[in-house]
């Protein structure tokens, strides 16, 4: 009866609610203090740039049964974020020698920290940092516009079947590659004063060897013997811009004529 109760009173809050969160991050506490569970061997931290293959890398790593890769755990506010990595890791180090997760440096906004402080932070306590960006910024516009004006989850995992194009704006786009731009600089700078496995998208991860490959230099990284890995996840996108916008031609034009056009390599129209 209480724990229906319990139960209904998450329900009707949300998992994500402010003071579900708070409960969560207590509860931790409350296991590490009273030594329930162990601290992992080893811990890791990626730090990525968004539409990087994040999602495809860490569901590759969380293949390895001694590894865990949580997702962006520190996208809700945090009461204090270090501690709760730290309680964090200790829960799961019981089941997993290798415990990480994954974060956007703009995220950290919500816990008043810069990412250069939290990269140094976390290696000062021994963290592994691998890092994961994006060379062509119009392919992670692009990645990033269409996913939000199709509505439709970011990351397939079915059999790949017919989307509906949208229309994305110039303004929207070229916004979208600066962006991209200024963040891959922001990386860059941050990742200079850390030791970090640097991977990129398109040389590290874009087609299934050169994953496997990547995987492997990671596992070995991270103190694990690699194993092979194969992902559930599908490509999204075809590099055929007529493909998802239905202003195709208006985009093609603008970004063939405009500063942009060296990342028109591997975009048809």
């Amino acid at each position: 009866m209480i724990l229906r109760k319990i139960y209904k009173l998450i329900e009707k809050l949300g998992p994500d609610s402010e003071i579900m969160l708070s409960v969560t991050e207590v509860g931790l506490r409350i296991f590490h203090a009273l030594k329930l569970g162990r601290e992992p061997k080893q811990r890791f931290v990626i730090y990525m740039q968004g539409r990087s293959g994040s999602s495809f890398f860490c569901d590759l790593l969380d293949q390895h049964p001694l590894i865990r890769c949580n997702s962006e755990i520190l996208n809700k506010k945090r009461y204090n974020p270090i501690k709760f990595l730290r309680d964090l890791s200790y829960y799961y180090g019981e089941k997993y020698p290798v415990w990480g997760f994954k974060f956007k440096g703009y995220r950290l906004g919500l816990h008043n920290i810069s990412a250069e402080d939290f990269l140094q932070q976390l290696s000062s306590k021994q963290f592994k940092v691998i890092s994961l960006t994006r060379d062509n910024s119009l392919r992670t516009a692009l990645s990033t516009w269409v996913a939000y004006k199709r509505g439709d989850q970011y990351h397939n995992t079915d059999e790949i079947q017919e989307r509906k194009k949208v229309i994305v704006s110039i303004d929207e786009i070229s916004g979208a590659i600066e962006r991209a731009e200024e963040i891959r600089q922001e990386m860059k700078d941050n990742l200079n004063k850390v030791d970090a496995l640097e991977l990129v998208y398109e040389v590290d991860l874009a087609t299934p060897e050169k994953a496997a490959a990547s995987c492997e230099r990671a596992f070995r990284y991270l103190g694990v013997d690699p194993i092979e890995v194969k992902s559930k996840f599908r490509k999204v996108s075809t590099g055929r811009l007529s493909d998802d916008l239905e202003n195709a031609e208006e985009i093609y034009e603008f970004i063939k004529n405009s500063k942009y056009a060296h990342f028109l390599e591997g975009v048809s129209l």
